[in-house]
């Protein structure tokens, strides 16, 4: 029986967006790069000039499709918007500060506090929910791409979904690593399971760095 050649998928944090460093939910509204993020944007896509890839995938969110544009443009190549790439929908939070939200909706921070993977805030989706999507969209990229190299541009919440499915750590266990903005996760999948290469790769952002640690 002939082996399915393995995809390889460079799954990408959008770059610093103004709310990431004023603690504000964004979930799927937006919010644009700071300055910092813009260079981390291009900086991921000088690093990647190191790769020969074949398509570069991104959230059909504005940060992301910030994020993406450099890479899309040394590459001279479309790019694939998705919006299953998108972000975790947090619902009548996002907008919101962490303080403000907790004053506002205290019973959606209390359903969100006790992990319950089929809890969904108002408006938004479960971490069930959340996780199937980006378990589809994941696959359907690599069988797309058997053999080939290609970029992922997506949110914390999908980097986060991609590396629970590779390290098989369950929905409601806590995070294990960090999830920088910019950071290469490479990941390949070879028909049948995936297997995680690189994690949180910030070689190409020396002075770039976000300046709060994103969870």
């Amino acid at each position: 029986m002939e082996t399915q050649q393995a995809a390889r998928l460079i799954v990408i944090r959008h770059g610093e967006t103004e709310w990431n460093v004023k603690g504000i939910w964004q979930g799927q509204l937006n919010s644009p790069l700071t300055a910092q993020g813009e260079q981390q944007a291009v900086a991921v896509a000088e690093r990647l000039k190191d790769f020969s890839l074949s398509a570069v995938y991104t959230s059909d969110l504005g940060r992301c499709i910030q994020s993406a544009t450099p890479t899309a443009g040394a590459f001279g190549m479309e790019l694939r918007k998705d919006v299953r790439l998108r972000e975790r929908g947090f619902g009548v939070l996002e907008g919101l500060s962490k303080e403000e939200s907790q004053k506002a909706y205290p019973g959606v921070w209390e359903g969100l506090s006790q992990k319950d993977v089929d809890f969904a805030p108002e408006g938004g989706e479960s971490l069930r929910q959340k996780q199937a999507r980006f378990d589809e969209v994941y696959l359907e990229i690599a069988k797309t791409n058997a053999g080939k190299t290609v970029a992922v541009f997506t949110h914390g919440g999908g980097v986060d979904a991609i590396l629970r499915t590779s390290l098989g750590i369950g929905l409601t266990a806590e995070r294990p690593y960090t999830l920088w903005n910019c950071a290469l996760n490479i990941l390949q999948f070879d028909g049948s399971h995936w297997v995680l290469d690189t994690l949180g790769d910030v070689a190409h952002l020396k002075g770039f760095e976000s300046a709060f640690r994103p969870r």
